[in-house]
């Protein structure tokens, strides 16, 4: 019996059920079962044979094993399975007349021959109709994406983390987990810390798989989450479906992870030290860095010393010691209340300018698209709308004392609540109270607590 090549293909199979290639190949081993020809399967499963950039390695083995000389039949349930473009068709009537004796069968169509000149040209009239109709259809495709982003609703596609599958209505454990992340990172937290916590919960991906830092900064930035929709990139309206964040917090915690002076990897090996770059020198004025200092009956003990001319020097564990039972104190006292009245006016400003700003850049965007403006103009308006842009992101970028301190004022037991904080956390709530300097001191071992100068911020 004769060896035939059943191909078998489906642009889109977005559950991966395998349902439209089934039934081809249910129909192709019919025909193979009348001809007595002996079937071997090649299947492009979710492939599109539109997309050149997309390689079908289903049937690009079955055109190495006719080559070979393996096949002498292919079988398919439409010429339309095989080819859809108009350059792959010139190449493969080369194939074709290029090994005599092969046949090209289709359930639909009957023979597809082209061996003849009558037979090429219909196949050609054929694959230039199907090229048109997938040109057609992307054209279509590409404005309905236009349409659903100006109007508010959504494209489809992989249902996002923290929505159900109509995309629309929020899906409650992963919106939480999405407002979580959202406060953590706007009170100072790194990412890193955030994904392994994640991890360890157990809570995964809307596709089941572990959190990785890149995923939870991603899921954070989407202007989804403010329910706000986006097309190229660009925010171009409000979403018709339920918002996670509020407008506030997601131009908040946007301005501070695109800010482009933020530290991600503060302190060296991945160490925060929590007053380096924070106290400054008594003498000079410069911060103070992390050292080692000079061995005392045989122990070296980390310092913090002046950056620039090491005029001062303090150990470290101390002097961090010292600088946490006042902070502690603070946030333990009656009135601590009051540090959460300052209403952070100017990044709250700032969060509502980037508003603003984007929403002025995407009118631009669709004046441009609308041919009501030129690309020149176009070009001018975001030169000029980008400085101020990010300007008001750095001024945006600055946490907010809420968040900086929520869980802190009002605590049963504020120690017990600092010991559970992620340490770049608790650097942004020292940097928030207090200011440290360190003033020269008598040598020798011992620490006098008098020589350092630590004093509440006026808001604090």
């Amino acid at each position: 019996m004769e060896k035939a090549a059943i191909y078998t293909r489906i642009s889109k199979d977005p559950h991966g059920e395998g349902l439209g290639v089934g039934r081809q190949e249910e129909d192709c081993r019919a025909l193979c079962e009348r001809n007595g020809w002996t079937p071997i399967v090649y299947c492009d499963n979710d492939r599109s044979a539109w997309d050149s950039r997309k390689i079908r390695p289903a049937f690009t083995a079955m055109i190495e094993a006719v080559r070979a000389g393996e096949i002498n039949i292919i079988v398919a349930w439409h010429p339309d399975r095989l080819l859809r473009q108009t350059r792959e068709l010139v190449s493969f009537i080369d194939l074709v007349n290029g090994r005599p004796g092969i046949e090209v069968q289709t359930v639909t169509a009957g023979k597809y021959d082209l061996t003849t000149p009558s037979g090429r040209f219909n196949a050609r009239m054929l694959g230039a109709y199907m090229e048109f109709e997938s040109d057609h259809k992307s054209a279509r495709i590409r404005r309905k994406l236009q349409a659903n982003a100006a109007t508010g609703r959504h494209h489809g596609g992989m249902r996002p983390y923290g929505y159900n599958d109509d995309r629309v209505t929020l899906r409650r454990d992963e919106a939480a987990v999405v407002v979580e992340a959202t406060k953590r990172i706007l009170a100072g937290e790194a990412i890193k810390s955030i994904m392994r916590d994640f991890n360890r919960r157990g809570l995964r991906t809307a596709t089941g798989r572990e959190w990785q830092d890149m995923t939870v900064r991603q899921v954070v930035l989407r202007p989804r989450n403010a329910a706000k929709s986006v097309h190229h990139g660009v925010i171009v309206g409000d979403g018709a479906w339920e918002p996670i964040l509020s407008l506030e917090d997601f131009y908040s915690v946007t301005a501070l992870l695109n800010n482009p002076v933020r530290r991600t990897s503060p302190g060296r090996g991945g160490k925060v030290h929590l007053l380096s770059g924070i106290a400054r020198c008594g003498v000079c004025g410069d911060v103070v860095g992390v050292g080692q200092g000079k061995p005392y009956k045989g122990v070296s003990r980390s310092i913090y010393r002046c950056r620039s001319k090491s005029c001062v020097s303090r150990d470290k564990d101390t002097l961090d010691d010292l600088v946490i039972r006042w902070v502690l104190g603070r946030l333990a006292s009656s009135d601590a209340a009051m540090l959460l009245l300052d209403d952070d006016n100017d990044a709250r400003s700032a969060v509502r300018q980037v508003e603003e700003l984007n929403q002025r850049l995407a009118d631009a965007a669709q004046a441009y698209a609308a041919g009501a403006i030129t690309i020149a103009q176009m070009t001018m308006v975001t030169a000029a709308m980008e400085p101020q842009l990010e300007m008001a992101q750095q001024r945006a970028s600055t946490p907010f004392r809420a968040h900086l301190l929520d869980g802190l004022v009002g605590a049963a037991d504020v120690e017990k609540e600092w010991e559970s904080i992620d340490p770049v956390r608790r650097r942004a709530i020292v940097r928030l109270l207090v200011n440290v300097k360190i003033h020269p001191t008598h040598r020798g071992p011992g620490f006098n607590s008098r020589d350092v100068e630590i004093t509440f911020r006026s808001s604090s």
